[in-house]
């Protein structure tokens, strides 16, 4: 699954957020995987990432 999120400033995109993480091990029964992608650049994406996701996520 493909996401496209305005960047870590959002609210709304943050909550978003927080629902798909805790939705990523049923999406991962599926086979499937969730791709965000994001205006911010790479290093506040990934400590968004870090701050956001208890699962080892890669880059």
């Amino acid at each position: 699954m493909l996401h496209r999120y305005r960047g870590r400033w959002c609210p709304k995109e943050q909550q978003f957020l927080r629902h798909l993480v805790e939705l990523q091990s049923e999406i991962e029964v599926g086979y499937s995987r969730i791709v965000s992608m994001t205006v911010d650049p790479p290093e506040i994406a990934a400590a968004f990432r870090a701050r956001l996701s208890p699962l080892d996520v890669p880059v």
